[in-house]
This record gives C-alpha cells, structure tokens and sequence, in this order.
C-alpha cells in the first residue's frame, strides 16, 4: 500500500509474476476494497491469488514510532503470515525503515547474527553482478555485523547468484591493511578467521570493475553507494539521448545500436533486479524499490520466491554451524 507508485502497481507485478510462475500464490495484503477494485480493474480472476485485508498503512513520512504505532497496517500483517507459516515470503515496497524494523522485530534474527542487512546485486562491467551489503538496515555497524554481512551475502551469492567460492571485500578508502577506521581494522582481521574467500579491502570503483562479487559496509556508506549509482547511471542515459539527436549520422547510428543499448539499460536498470534481500532474520523478505513499477515488483516477488525455494536462511545458519 505504502509504495510510491501505490498498489496499482503492485497488482500489475502481480499479474505478470503470476503469468510467469505457474507455481506461484500471491497474497496480497493492504486494504481490501481498494486492492479488490485494482484487482477488477486489471481483470484479473486467478485462484492463486487472495487478499488479506490490513486496516492501516505505513507512509514513506513515517517514523519509527509511528510504524510501531500502526499495529494492522499492510506491511505488519504481511510479515506475520511469514511468521506464522501461511507464507514463504514478503515483499514490501514501501517504507523501507518499516520493512526492515517490524521484520526484525515480528521475526527476529537467525541464530548467530547479530544484525540483519540489505543486499543489493549491483551490476559491474562483468557478466555477474556485485554483492553489495548492507545498503540501509544499519547505518551504525559494528565489526561483528559487519564479519556477519560478510558471511550471508557469501552464501547468497553461492547459492542463488550461482558464484562459485565468491570473493569478499570490505569496502574502505584505500586497499592497504591499516586503512581506515578503527571499525574497518578489526572487520578487517575478522574476516581472515571466517570460512570466505576474503581479497581483503577494496574501494568504491572495484564494486563495479566486478573485482569482488560481495562489498561489505555499512548501512550508511552502502546507501549512498547505491544512490549515487542509480543518479549516475540515469545521467548516462540522458546524456546518451541528447547526443545521438545531434545529428542526422548520430541518430542513424542511435538506431542501429538500440538493441545494444536496451540490453545494457536491462543490466543497469534496478526494476531488473526486482529487489534487496532483507539477509539475517528469520524468514524470507525483499525490500523493493519505492519506485517499484509492476516489472520490478514482479522480480521482487521472483527474488523471493528463489530465496524460499534455496533455503538460504537454512544454508546462512548451517554456514554459521560450520564456522563454530
């Protein structure tokens, strides 16, 4: 309900994931007349979707205390069917800071870990992307949720993004060992005790060189990382268009290389990757963009639906197990 965009959008992803997964039930949760005249509109008549009715909604101006204070709004009852066993996974594109405080809260950490994190796949100049965590959940980390980012995203990476032994860095202001804070130096020497490739500190420029498959940060850092990487990337586009209507040549060689430029668009465009896993709780969630249209939502719910299907919060925990 609490998307930018508003739940139109989201019915439309829902319609296209439906489509797509013949396997897929889709509950959709928010208030019930307006997610009912979305769902008609769209003509939409599928038995593997319900809706579950939620009597409030986080705004993307809501704070913390005013999300505790929404005890039925959509994204609470969303996550306790996850708790309660009646789903396998949420999707929420709204308010981020909701999303990420009443899943910890409702579902509560995977033993060992202290912190949950986000983890966003950023695209490199490589064929795979970029494990990039956290972008968000915790802009205060300490060195041990940092070594814990560290340990989940490998995991992630291995078994959903198919990166066999990824390579771990943790994102600092230069490559040496003494770089840095004193936060960054002991994340530093925990890494070498944990079982992850670690190729030890790495700067903004490696994330999308593809030299790592995961970056380990903060929340902070990670946040503005991300950001800058979707202004930049808009920016590339634009400047693109206005150059190739210089000219009649110019345009003429616009139209011969679209397909090329539909395709790297595709690799850099967020609504591709649906959205970030929500890694270190208790159950499956993916924090969408707040910009979400139905082709990101519809990747959004295809996140989760891989994620449930891996037991990845059951490979995190037994990767956990065997560093003890």
């Amino acid at each position: 309900m609490g998307g930018d965009l508003g739940p139109r959008m989201v019915v439309e992803g829902t319609i296209r994931a439906l489509a797509r997964d013949r396997s897929l039930e889709v509950l959709l949760v928010g208030d019930e007349k307006i997610l009912k005249r979305e769902v008609q509109a769209a003509g939409l008549s599928d038995s593997r979707l319900k809706i579950v009715h939620a009597s409030e909604m986080v705004l993307m101006s809501d704070g913390l205390r005013q999300v505790r204070g929404k005890r039925d709004s959509s994204i609470a009852r969303a996550v306790e069917l996850v708790r309660d066993g009646e789903a396998d996974g949420v999707v929420g594109v709204g308010n981020t800071l909701a999303v990420v405080a009443i899943t910890q809260f409702r579902l509560r950490l995977l033993e060992g870990i202290r912190r949950a994190g986000i983890a966003v796949p950023m695209p490199t100049g490589r064929e795979h992307p970029c494990v990039l965590i956290d972008v968000g959940a915790n802009v205060n980390a300490k060195p041990e949720h940092l070594a814990g980012y560290g340990l989940m995203a490998s995991v992630y990476c291995e078994k959903i993004l198919g990166r066999g032994n990824p390579r771990v860095g943790l994102l600092n202001v230069g490559e040496e060992e003494d770089k840095g804070s004193e936060t960054a130096k002991e994340t530093f020497d925990r890494f070498r005790h944990l079982p992850v490739r670690f190729a030890g500190n790495v700067e903004p420029h490696d994330i999308f060189r593809g030299a790592v498959d995961v970056a380990v940060c903060d929340g902070f850092a990670g946040n503005l990382v991300l950001k800058t990487a979707e202004a930049v990337a808009e920016m590339i586009f634009l400047m693109f268009r206005r150059e190739l209507r210089r000219g009649v040549i110019r345009s003429l060689g616009g139209l011969l290389s679209k397909a090329a430029f539909r395709e790297m668009r595709s690799r850099i465009d967020y609504a591709e990757y649906g959205g970030a896993l929500l890694l270190g709780v208790n159950g499956v969630c993916v924090i969408g963009h707040g910009r979400s249209d139905g082709r990101a939502v519809d990747n959004a719910i295809r996140v989760a639906a891989n994620a449930a299907a891996a037991g990845i919060n059951e490979r995190i925990v037994g990767s956990l197990a065997a560093e003890s």
